[in-house]
């Protein structure tokens, strides 16, 4: 990706300075994300370090001046990451992370929305046996309804310390609120945590039809 450093208004960073030329200087930036300086036969040169330069790699400790302008740093390297951002379309690196991210908040909501039936099934067990039980014990009709009715009633207790609908979806809003940040599309930051991990990969790019964000994840 090449990015143009200039006076002129055509140019991806605009420096006004007297001192800069019209087209000053090229950033090329490699696939191993170094950033690459070159001077494009400018009236005042490129400075790196206090040294004047044709070509050569910059980062963020250097001390870098076109013609006499002397850049800072942290805005400068702002500008080249937000216009990286704009430009770059392949973001399989990042969205293999996110589907990763999003097959866990997956499996962690289907243990809160579909709990194990164990307890459900011990529960009715527990009950069919002590209908059994009382059935075949020997004593008054009556005194065997009551107990029957209160082996029904045992269902009844024990769900009452089991969790309610309340604290189900009090869970599954905690557990959304831990996800939501990390579930974003790393270019346009549209939200993806509605969306399940077999329809991502199946897209192949973000849900925003004006993001350019797209990704190859198996």
């Amino acid at each position: 990706m090449k990015i143009s450093i200039g006076y002129s208004e055509d140019n991806d960073i605009v420096i006004k300075d007297s001192t800069v030329s019209r087209l000053h200087a090229n950033l090329e930036i490699r696939p191993d994300k170094s950033i690459w300086i070159e001077d494009l036969n400018s009236k005042n040169g490129i400075y790196v370090n206090n040294r004047r330069i044709k070509k050569s790699a910059i980062d963020k400790k250097d001390q870098i001046i076109l013609g006499g302008k002397l850049l800072e740093s942290d805005s400068f390297f702002e500008k080249i990451d937000k216009i990286v951002d704009h430009r770059k379309i392949d973001f399989t690196d990042e969205y293999a992370l996110i589907i990763d991210k999003m097959e866990e908040y997956h499996n962690r909501k289907s243990k809160i929305t579909n709990p194990s039936k164990w307890p459900k099934i011990i529960r009715i067990g527990i009950s069919l046996v002590l209908i059994i039980i009382i059935y075949f014990t020997p004593g008054e009709q009556s005194t065997k309804m009551i107990l029957m009715m209160s082996a029904g009633m045992i269902p009844v207790l024990m769900s009452l310390f089991s969790h309610n609908r309340s604290k189900k979806q009090e869970s599954l809003d905690l557990l959304r609120l831990e996800y939501e940040d990390d579930l974003k599309c790393p270019k346009c930051k549209s939200k993806l945590i509605q969306f399940t991990p077999v329809y991502m990969r199946s897209k192949g790019r973000c849900v925003n039809d004006k993001c350019s964000a797209e990704f190859i994840v198996n």
